[in-house]
């Protein structure tokens, strides 16, 4: 499988304090993978290192094997959703989606290509009019030569009328000095803003998506806790991010909500195909979502695995005691209260 992002012996300390020792691990394309650890375990920071808010002491990222360890949030192509939601209370789910957008540019490719042709066929209409009006231009020579039908030379003079061939002419030459300048340009892609009418195309698909659409106009204070997480949702999709981050984004929803987006979420990366990294506390979630997960303990990687080798076969004795002993009495508990 080809690697998504690739991280190499990061390193983090607050005042002399380690945070994050020796990190590394690899990601896979379209993966979905869990970060696990209790409060003050790092996960956290490492979100926020692989995103770019933070700044690792060492370490490198790649991502597609290219560097960004120094690279701009804006630049990592990474969206990252809040536990807190951060909508805007005053905005509609449609504008709180739509917002990011606006202020957002993309890659486009250069004129080179799609310009050039536009130009061309513009360059191929103005020809059809001029000639036109040079064939009605040689007809009236004709007919004054011949001294007859002035009448039918006045409506074509009318038709035709000098201005308006020489608008198109000056059209033309345009055209070809814009051509040049073109062709002059080496640029592989350039920046632009989203259009109106990108905006809205995305903007509704993304809300159909997390099947929010009856809810674009209303605002996030007559949303549920579910809903409005889902709007987080569908503002980072939104950007088209290539892989994307979450910080316990279900941390302070109902156990029913919870399960209910557990499956949407995945659901979602499977249409898109997106990578996924998911910061939790929560065992259970961690295993029910992932394809792997990271389990972290005091700052470094406990073990990196699929959830079905860490439960038969845990690395070490802190993830037997925090992760297998942790879901073998929830199983337990469970069963003991259904007798």
């Amino acid at each position: 499988m080809k690697k998504k992002i690739s991280v190499l012996n990061l390193n983090k300390k607050y005042n002399g304090q380690i945070v994050l020792e020796d990190i590394s691990f690899n990601i896979n394309e379209g993966e979905f993978v869990s970060i696990l650890g209790s409060s003050g375990c790092g996960k956290t920071t490492l979100l926020k290192i692989l995103i770019g808010i933070e700044k690792s002491d060492t370490g490198i990222i790649l991502k597609d094997d290219e560097d960004i360890t120094n690279k701009k949030p804006s630049e990592r192509g990474m969206g990252l959703v809040f536990q807190n939601y951060a909508l805007f209370p005053n905005m509609s789910v449609w504008k709180n989606v739509a917002y990011a957008l606006k202020s957002n540019v993309v890659s486009r490719p250069c004129p080179d290509k799609e310009l050039l042709k536009s130009i061309d066929l513009e360059v191929i209409e103005l020809e059809k009019k001029m000639s036109k009006f040079e064939k009605a231009y040689a007809k009236i020579e004709k007919l004054k030569v011949s001294g007859k039908q002035d009448n039918q030379i006045a409506k074509l003079e009318q038709t035709y009328q000098r201005a308006t061939y020489d608008e198109l002419r000056n059209q033309l030459i345009n055209l070809g000095l814009k051509r040049e300048e073109v062709l002059l340009d080496e640029c592989s892609s350039y920046k632009a803003r989203y259009t109106k009418s990108e905006i809205k195309e995305i903007v509704n698909n993304v809300l159909n998506v997390v099947g929010l659409t009856d809810f674009a106009n209303k605002k996030p204070g007559k949303l549920s806790g579910g809903q409005q997480q889902r709007v987080a949702i569908a503002r980072t999709l939104a950007l088209n991010p290539d892989i994307i981050l979450f910080d316990e984004p279900m941390a302070a929803l109902d156990a029913d909500i919870r399960m209910s987006l557990r499956k949407e979420i995945k659901n979602i990366q499977k249409e898109f195909n997106k990578t996924m990294i998911y910061v939790t506390h929560d065992q259970e979630e961690a295993f029910s979502m992932s394809d792997r997960i990271i389990v972290m303990n005091d700052n470094h990687i406990a073990q990196f695995d699929t959830p079905n080798n860490i439960y038969k076969k845990p690395a070490n004795e802190f993830v037997k005691r925090f992760v297998v002993d942790h879901l073998t009495e929830k199983a337990q508990a469970i069963i003991d209260s259904t007798k």
